[in-house]
């Protein structure tokens, strides 16, 4: 171990105690949908066929309209939810190392201050000065 060195003991694990959900209790989540990834891929076709050809952005098009109208039947009037149960778990955290090398840091660590301070217009000159080469 260098002098920079220091060790930390480390408590063993205690078991670490959920919090939140009580026993029994179950958790609304939205139900999964795949319509987000449909209005994407439409997205993605129709702008991608303004660099190649037309046809692929009417079927982009097409594709994300369709996505809006399924995402949008799933989400309204009222947003579609699932239960999932919550199973709570007594989770220990352990340890076989005894304890902890840490480096000791210098009160002189990282305090140089710049003596001066460079404006952006000194940066822009200064790639004007070397594109110019």
């Amino acid at each position: 171990m260098s002098s920079h060195e220091s060790t930390v003991e480390i408590p063993h694990g205690d078991p670490v105690k959920p919090h939140g959900a009580v026993h029994g209790e179950a958790i609304h989540l939205p139900k999964p949908t795949p319509w987000p990834i449909v209005v994407a891929l439409g997205f993605t076709l129709l702008v991608g066929g303004i660099l190649t050809h037309y046809v692929i952005s009417i079927l982009g098009f097409l594709l994300t309209a369709y996505g809006c109208v399924g995402w949008f039947k799933d989400v309204l009037p009222h947003e579609a939810h699932e239960s999932i149960e919550v199973r709570v778990q007594e989770i220990a955290i352990e340890s076989s190392r005894k304890s902890v090398s840490r480096i000791s840091v210098s009160p002189d660590h990282r305090t140089v201050v710049p003596l001066e301070g460079f404006t952006v217009m000194a940066g822009l000159k200064g790639g004007i000065a070397g594109a110019s080469r």
